[in-house]
């Protein structure tokens, strides 16, 4: 009997640590990150490989800058909003890109590349050559595209600048 008392004293005591963990991990996300902006740089290549870049930041502005071989040219904003920004924002810190190396083998010179400057409140993460390194590095730089890349006649982006 004692040991039946026991094993269910020890069930409960597990149930209630891990139903703590998961109240502290649900409040530490609902604070959100420390993560100020994320830029991320399309390089160009020996060819006509579009060049430019797309910044996030946390408050919810995108800015794509069309810097060459883009039907476009020029810097553009749009205000997506702080809940599609954090989405992206948040996946940064999921995925733990603050982990990732600094800079990965580029082993074909003429493809274009994909670097990351991630800045956060106290410090920035850049990493270099992100195509070469691991694949949550080519998922985020898909999602980055999707979010930020001026479309085609898509007049609800705000031109900003020209190109320099």
């Amino acid at each position: 009997m004692k040991k039946i008392t026991l094993v269910i004293l020890s069930v409960l005591i597990g149930f209630s640590a891990i139903a703590k963990t998961h109240k502290a991990k649900k409040k530490k996300a609902a604070k959100g990150n420390d993560i100020v902006s994320v830029l991320m740089m399309r390089t160009g290549c020996f060819g006509h490989c579009p060049t430019y870049s797309i910044e996030i930041k946390n408050n919810g502005m995108v800015t794509y800058n069309a810097i060459r071989f883009n039907t476009d040219s020029g810097t553009y904003q749009k205000k997506m909003g702080i809940a599609k920004t954090d989405v992206i924002l948040n996946d940064i810190v999921k995925l733990r890109l603050d982990t990732c190396q600094d800079q990965y083998d580029n082993l074909v010179p003429d493809l274009p590349n994909t670097n990351y400057e991630i800045v956060y409140k106290n410090k920035t993460k850049k990493i270099y050559a992100a195509r070469f390194g691991p694949d949550i590095l080519k998922e985020m730089t898909h999602r980055i595209d999707e979010m930020g890349h001026k479309p085609d006649g898509d007049n609800t982006w705000k031109k900003v600048a020209e190109t320099k």
